[in-house]
């Protein structure tokens, strides 16, 4: 099968059984990463809420852990090789977007809530590394892979124009430019 190489994205559709089913199976292979993706969030959700106990940070600091240990859970359900089933396909992308949503949520509260710099230090390269590795991991999909940098940068962006000053205000800039 042939793809048109000057198309950004390919429909579902468009897909064959076999392909779908193979990158369904790659999506779940990376076990081990989510892990420690999900030790990582709750690690660094919790450092930011024992400082600053903001019950805003609190809330998103216990369903970032609880997403996390969902999709967990969910891959620990997923079994190689079924046939393509749209049921794990929706599974996948909606605990996806749903974590780095969280984690973006994270860092944008964590900017806006915390005046300590260590907080956002935390929290900034969290929703960094966790939009790198899952965009790299996830670019045989790329409504997922662009939807999970967008929802981890654009809050980080939109806290620092929040709380200008030149530094933030440049950081706000270079990330949503290397977003795009």
């Amino acid at each position: 099968m042939l793809l048109n190489a000057f198309k950004v994205a390919t429909r579902d559709e468009e897909l064959s059984k076999a392909v779908r089913s193979a990158l369904l199976d790659a999506l779940f292979a990376s076990k081990m990463s989510l892990v420690i993706g999900m030790m990582i969030g709750a690690a660094t959700a919790s450092l930011i809420v024992i400082d600053c106990p903001s019950p805003w940070l609190i809330g998103c600091a216990i369903l970032l852990t609880l997403a996390g240990l969902a999709r967990v859970i969910s891959f620990g359900m997923f079994r190689p090789g079924v046939t393509v089933n749209s049921k794990w396909e929706f599974i996948y992308h909606a605990g996806a977007w749903g974590y780095a949503a969280l984690t973006g949520q994270l860092t944008f509260l964590t900017i806006l809530l915390s005046d300590n710099i260590a907080h956002h230090l935390l929290a900034a390269t969290l929703s960094t590394g966790y939009a790198a590795g899952a965009a790299g991991r996830n670019t045989g999909r790329p409504v997922i892979a662009v939807g999970q940098l967008l929802l981890c940068t654009l809050p980080f962006s939109l806290a620092l124009v929040l709380r200008p000053s030149a530094s933030n205000l440049l950081l706000a800039v270079s990330n949503v430019l290397f977003a795009l």
